[in-house]
C-alpha cells in the first residue's frame, strides 16, 4: 500500500503550483466530511462504533478525561492539524483578483472546516471508544461493514493527497535558498524560473464598504498580473531544472524511505508538532512580530505576539518531555 501511495502522490507533488492541487483537495473534503460524518454516527447509534462479533465492552472504554501527561502527549498533533499556514504565499498568489477580504474569507473558511472536522472527530471519537481510542482512529472503526470499508479508502486517499500540499511549501523554500547561493556566486535569479516567481508588491488590494474591490490602477494591474500568473512555469536556467528536480525527487524518497519504517503515525505526528509545528504557528510568528515592531510602542497587538512566543516556549519542551521520557 505504501507503494501504491507513493505512486500516486510522487507525480502529483511534481507539480509546480498549488492551483494544479484543487481537485484532489476537494475530493479530501468529501472524503473528511464522509468520515466525521460516520464517526458521529459511530458514537450517536447503539452499537455501531463495534463489529458485531466483538463485545461492546472489549471494544468501548471509560469516558473519563484525563488532563494529565496523556493530554499534554497528544497536544502537538492538534497543533501540526492547523500548520498549514506556509502554503498561505503560495494560495494569495494564485487567487483571481486578490484581496485582503478574499483572503481573509480563505484563511477564515480553511480554519473554520479544520476546526469542525477535527471537532467532530475527536468528540465522537471519545464518546463511542472512550479510553479505548487508538492514536489512529481508524484502528477502532468495525472491520465487517462497508461504510466503515469506505472510510478507511478515503482517509488513505486523504493522506496521499496531502502529501504534495505539505511538500509544495518545503520545496519552495529549499529552493529559495538554491537561488540564494547561486546569487551570491553572481549568478542573478530569472524571473520565470523552477518556480512562478511571486508579485513584486506584497500588498493586496484594498476593499470598499461594500466588500468589493475598488476598480483603480492597481485593480488594473492585478488583473494583468493574473495573467502572468496563469502563464505555464518557465524553467529558464539549467541549474533551477536541475535543482528543482533534485529537491522533488529527494522529499518524496525521503518520505517514501520513511512510510515503510514507520509504523506509528501518531507518534511522528507528535513529534513533528511538538518542533517543527509549534515553532510555525506559536515561536516564529511572535518573535518575528516583536522584532518589526520593537520600539513603537506597546500596545495589544504586541503584547499577544509575546504571549504566543512564550507559549511556544513553554510547550515545545514539556511536550517533547511527554513524549520522549514520560
Amino acid at each position: 500500500w505504501v507503494h501504491l501511495g507513493i505512486a500516486v502522490a510522487g507525480p502529483l507533488a511534481c507539480f509546480p503550483r498549488l492551483s494544479a492541487l484543487r481537485y484532489t483537495s476537494m475530493l479530501s473534503l468529501v472524503f473528511l466530511a464522509f468520515f466525521a460524518a460516520l464517526t458521529l454516527a459511530s458514537a450517536a447509534v447503539p452499537g455501531a462504533a463495534c463489529s458485531r462479533d466483538v463485545p461492546e465492552a472489549d471494544c468501548r472504554g471509560h469516558r473519563e478525561a484525563d488532563l494529565g501527561w496523556d493530554a499534554v502527549r497528544v497536544l502537538p498533533i492538534y497543533v501540526f492539524g492547523f500548520t498549514c499556514q506556509q502554503n498561505i504565499f503560495a494560495v494569495v498568489d494564485e487567487l483571481a483578483q486578490p484581496s485582503m477580504a478574499r483572503a481573509d474569507r480563505v484563511i477564515g473558511s480553511s480554519v473554520a472546516v479544520a476546526v469542525i472536522t477535527y471537532g467532530t472527530v475527536m468528540v465522537s471519537g471519545f464518546l463511542a471508544y472512550g479510553d479505548r481510542v487508538r492514536p489512529d482512529i481508524v484502528q477502532n472503526l468495525p472491520d465487517d461493514r462497508w461504510p466503515y470499508h469506505a472510510a478507511r479508502a478515503g482517509l488513505a486517499a486523504v493522506s496521499v493527497f496531502s502529501f504534495p500540499l505539505q511538500l509544495h511549501p518545503a520545496r519552495k523554500c529549499a529552493l529559495s535558498l538554491v537561488r540564494t547561493a547561486f546569487a551570491a556566486k553572481g549568478v542573478p535569479p530569472v524571473p520565470g524560473g523552477a518556480l512562478p516567481e511571486r508579485r513584486t508588491s506584497c500588498t493586496l488590494p484594498s476593499d470598499d464598504e461594500d466588500g468589493n474591490a475598488e476598480i483603480s490602477q492597481s485593480q488594473a494591474l492585478v488583473g494583468d498580473q493574473t495573467e502572468v500568473r496563469r502563464a505555464a512555469p518557465r524553467l529558464a536556467r539549467p541549474y533551477e531544472r536541475a535543482a528543482y528536480w533534485a529537491v522533488t525527487l529527494s522529499f518524496i524518497g525521503l518520505a517514501w524511505a520513511l512510510a515503510l519504517r514507520v509504523h506509528n503515525l501518531g507518534k511522528v505526528m507528535a513529534l513533528v508538532g511538538a518542533t517543527g509545528s509549534t515553532a510555525v504557528s506559536y515561536v516564529l510568528p511572535g518573535a518575528i512580530y516583536a522584532e518589526l515592531h520593537k520600539g513603537k510602542g506597546a500596545h495589544p497587538y504586541l503584547r499577544l505576539a509575546y504571549v504566543l512566543l512564550c507559549a511556544g516556549l513553554v510547550i515545545m519542551p514539556v511536550c517533547l518531555y511527554a513524549i520522549l521520557v514520560r
